[in-house]
């Protein structure tokens, strides 16, 4: 065979790759393969007629012993299964810059974050209601996060090191397990820590995960404890059920949803993802229902503004089209602060991996002065409200702004209501960002409404999490599955005669 008879047969295999390619339909296209995407793909694709796909650049690290070994927390940051985004210089952590830890791989940050499983607090659940979120509250999401569980209960010297929980709010024939790992019991810390708090107040808390997340506790993970393994999303939700024949990873990186040319009644409708390839080819993949967006907080508003969702002013400066002009994407970004403190003592202590944490409200916080701080906090929240107008360029409604930071208020000041003790330089983020595609109402900067579709489109949702409109106290493992396991039932529940 000459070269161009060569170079003939090569661009004719291509052609037929790309058509074959191109000629891909599903009736569900999930981008992110992470910690809500995996979830949704497993109920969605628990009906044999329906056809799932999955757009995710990471690969499987199912036997990554950095990944399956719990001990090995960190070790895989800054690697290649880490997004390790670097930030602009931050001015309340000295000018630095720092990074946001990210999984890319199949699990999403799942794979590599630390295991935590704290639920957040009650009233913080039931404040997404007050954003225009009706049937958002605690009552309505504790089904979900038990669905999620298969918790296995403490045994006797767990216990004795501290351990506890309540049964009624666990579950037990979740995918995801959810226990106390074995090497509980070699720390010698719990009674040191416990008798501190309880001296300072704060007494032990029964199950930090019962929506009242208030004292000192010891918190259980996403592993299983038998095996000693880390238990992510792909491992939960994906491995078990791989071999469906209508569930499909197609490995490569989202670049922008596409429309159909006419807006309906209802919004924009999709009609594919256009994504690179493995082979870095740019590929289409056309979507009969619904596009779900599950990239995380960080990539999800990138690709809404890819396709010409959001802010105009932004978009026309970078020369997109404006499909929908939604001023919220890419704002409200929160994170939880964290900051390390050393020091030295007298006592010997063993262990590794310590699972303890307290939590206060500003009542133990500030004690008698709580309500003159309160006072003193309310009549600012008009210039704080400015501050971060300004700070965003203008880019988000300072009267929007005033009124979250009035709900965000009316929380920590709420006698009830747990927060964590701020630190004013505090050293990093803790890689918890939410809110950039909001819940809540669309004059308030939200994204998405109630069932978790994009203002402006018919068939566009958001799944993972920068819904999420206010930041909680626990960690966010345990909430982002039970709202991936909620939104599923809603997108399954879903009618399309009218679409």
């Amino acid at each position: 065979m000459n070269f161009d008879s060569t170079k003939r047969f090569l661009l004719q295999v291509a052609m037929i790759e790309a058509k074959v390619i191109s000629a891909l339909k599903f009736d569900y296209v999930i981008v992110g393969g992470g910690t809500c995407g995996l979830l949704v793909a497993n109920r969605l694709s628990e009906d044999p007629n329906t056809t799932v796909a999955v757009i995710e650049p990471g690969q499987d690290v199912g036997n990554n012993p950095d990944v399956t070994d719990p001990d090995n927390f960190t070790v895989p940051f800054d690697t290649p299964i880490d997004w390790a985004y670097p930030t602009v210089a931050q001015s309340g952590a000295a000018n630095r810059s720092l990074t946001l830890h990210s999984g890319k791989a199949i699990g999403g940050t799942s794979t590599i974050n630390g295991m935590t499983y704290i639920r957040a607090d009650a009233a913080e659940i039931d404040a997404w209601e007050a954003l225009g979120n009706s049937g958002w509250n605690w009552d309505s999401l504790l089904p979900y996060y038990k669905k999620v569980e298969r918790f296995t209960r403490p045994t006797t010297a767990q216990v004795a090191a501290g351990a506890s929980y309540e049964p009624e709010y666990h579950g037990k024939h979740g995918d995801l397990h959810v226990g106390f790992r074995y090497a509980l019991p070699n720390e010698s810390a719990h009674e040191i820590l416990r008798e501190t708090w309880k001296n300072l107040g704060y007494t032990l808390n029964p199950d930090v995960n019962s929506g009242d997340v208030r004292g000192f506790d010891v918190w259980p993970q996403t592993v299983d404890r038998d095996l000693d393994v880390r238990w992510d999303a792909a491992r939960a939700y994906y491995h078990p059920i791989e071999g469906r024949s209508n569930l499909r990873i197609l490995n490569g990186t989202a670049v922008r949803v596409l429309w159909d040319a006419e807006t309906r009644r209802s919004g924009k409708k999709a009609r594919g993802v256009e994504y690179i390839d493995a082979k870095n080819q740019t590929t289409v993949v056309t979507v009969g229902q619904e596009v779900i967006l599950s990239a995380g907080s960080l990539r999800t508003p990138l690709l809404l503004e890819m396709s010409g969702v959001g802010n105009h002013q932004i978009l026309d400066s970078l020369g997109i089209d404006t499909v929908v002009d939604l001023p919220g994407v890419g704002e409200n970004l929160q994170e939880q602060p964290n900051s390390n403190i050393m020091f030295s003592g007298t006592l010997n202590v063993s262990g590794t991996g310590t699972t303890y944490s307290t939590f206060g409200t500003a009542e133990d916080i500030f004690g008698p002065n709580k309500s003159i701080i309160a006072a003193s906090t309310n009549a600012s929240l008009a210039r704080y409200a400015q501050l971060a107008a300004t700070a965003s360029h203008d880019r988000v409604n300072v009267s929007a702004l005033e009124q979250i930071f009035l709900l965000q208020h009316d929380l920590i000041f709420s006698k009830n209501v747990t927060i964590s003790e701020t630190l004013t330089d505090y050293t990093s983020g803790f890689f918890l960002s939410i809110g950039t595609a909001s819940m809540m109402a669309r004059e308030l900067g939200g994204v998405v409404d109630p069932v978790l579709k994009v203002y402006g489109t018919s068939n566009v949702r958001v799944v993972d999490a920068s819904i999420l409109p206010l930041q909680i106290s626990g960690h966010l493992t345990a909430t982002l599955y039970a709202v991936a396991e909620r939104a599923s039932e809603m997108i399954k529940s879903c009618s399309w005669a009218n679409t």
